[in-house]
């Protein structure tokens, strides 16, 4: 930070304390401070940690430390701040909360030893630095789990076996059709894996999802993209609701929900890759898949802009099918009559949530849904 000659106390920085720390709340503008490149977006609202190699925790405390610099040293200042990752998801009472699937330890799969303990360097793992307009940020970060580095790891199998059960599960759904050499014009997406262990059974699991982005240069939309969720307003009022009448909650997800719906009206295809590859020879057994040849998608997957919406409109029509009705102004919000009683179900994407007077109603709302879900016997609701 540039220090040149200023009447400030703290060079321009409006400072306030909370919890025995510092807080920049705003900078004055004409001041030292201001001159910093994006100080709205970057030093608004960070705690000053040390004053050049001073701790502070007061606004006095900086206030001595800039009047203490020597002379020759006025020109600059080296400030250490640093700032809280957890803006969302705070009680009113102030308390961070975080969801179980925010625990997941993949992101120490490469810095754990054999016998359970961090490696030495765990921390170049996590931590990375950046320079951005003369401020040295230092950027927690996770290794994301591919294919290439799941390759190299001694569970690799069990997670090859993730992989040929969700492409299993697209082929039973009709998501394949036969490889077909590739035209000048066609659509063709590339696969997109992404890897996670569950944290309630430890399940490896592997999804995979084409790469509909308009990077790719390939998508067409050609229809409405846009999907209904849930907001805040929409959840409490549905729990509110069930406690007022005395319900029960119950839950369920629909697994690969997007492959239900009908195709986009572009018709794409999928570039075949090293995964879909050994699946097609080595699990099904069929002859390797010829060059420059790709694979028509025949309905919806995850990962194509058109893709939520199709969903949704699948969805709709089934909760309508089975006597629920959603409310005017929020369309995730359902209710009917099920058996001659009272049922709330909220949808959010492929997850629903229904509140019944008995665990027996819920599970028979739930087999409603999964008759109009199902294909060749498959189960696709899974109750939690």
């Amino acid at each position: 930070m540039g220090l040149p000659t200023t009447t400030h106390p703290t060079a321009g920085m409006e400072l306030r304390e909370l919890d025995g720390r510092v807080f920049i709340h705003d900078i004055s503008l004409g001041t030292p401070c201001a001159k910093i490149p994006r100080w709205k977006s970057r030093l608004r609202n960070v705690c000053i940690l040390m004053v050049k190699d001073t701790p502070v925790s007061t606004i006095a405390d900086v206030k001595s430390a800039l009047a203490a610099l020597p002379m020759t040293s006025r020109g600059t200042c080296k400030l250490l701040l640093c700032s809280s990752e957890l803006r969302d998801g705070l009680t009113y009472e102030g308390i961070p909360q975080i969801s179980l699937d925010q625990l997941n330890p993949r992101h120490f799969f490469r810095t754990i030893t054999n016998d359970g303990y961090p490696s030495n360097n765990m921390l170049t793992h996590m931590i990375r630095q950046s320079w951005d307009g003369g401020v040295l940020q230092y950027i927690t970060h996770a290794h994301k789990l591919t294919h290439g580095v799941l390759l190299k790891q001694a569970d690799w199998e069990e997670w090859q076996q993730s992989e040929f059960l969700q492409l299993d599960q697209y082929e039973l759904q009709g998501m394949f059709g036969e490889p077909v050499l590739i035209r000048d014009g066609n659509a063709v997406f590339n696969l997109v894996w992404t890897y996670a262990v569950k944290e309630v059974d430890r399940r490896k699991k592997a999804r995979c999802t084409c790469d509909g982005s308009t990077r790719g240069g390939q998508v067409r939309v050609l229809d409405y993209t846009y999907a209904n969720s849930p907001d805040h307003t929409c959840s409490r009022l549905f729990y509110a609701i069930a406690a007022a009448e005395n319900l029960v909650v119950f839950g369920a997800d629909v697994s690969n929900a997007f492959a239900k719906a009908p195709p986009p009206k572009q018709g794409f295809y999928i570039r075949p890759d090293n995964a879909f590859k050994a699946w097609w020879t080595i699990h099904k057994g069929r002859p390797p898949i010829p060059a420059n040849h790709v694979i028509p998608i025949l309905s919806a997957m995850q990962g194509h802009p058109e893709a939520p919406r199709l969903w949704e409109k699948h969805a709709d029509q089934i909760l309508r099918t089975i006597g629920l009705t959603p409310t005017t102004h929020e369309p995730c919000l359902y209710s009917g009559i099920i058996d001659g009683h009272r049922a709330l179900l909220l949808q959010q994407v492929d997850n629903f949530a229904v509140a019944t007077s008995s665990e027996s109603l819920a599970s028979r709302v739930f087999d409603l849904i999964d008759e109009h879900l199902m294909c060749s016997a498959h189960r696709y609701l899974h109750v939690w």
